[in-house]
């Protein structure tokens, strides 16, 4: 289910980057800083994801 959700942010990102290139420049500015704050903080999440799935693979295998 984890994977899914992160499929759709990724869809939702790239949805928003279509809907960026028709915005003018000002609203083009604030929302490219939203997007790199999005796009951190899924990169945060898939990390974290990654090392509890990890995780429990190991301790799944003691």
């Amino acid at each position: 289910e984890i994977g899914k959700i992160v499929q759709n942010l990724l869809q939702n990102i790239l949805n928003i980057e279509q809907l960026h290139q028709q915005l003018n420049d000002k609203d083009r500015v604030k929302l490219d800083r939203q997007i790199r704050l999005l796009r951190s903080e899924i990169d945060r999440e898939i990390s974290e994801f990654h090392i509890l799935r990890e995780q429990a693979m190991a301790s799944s295998m003691n």
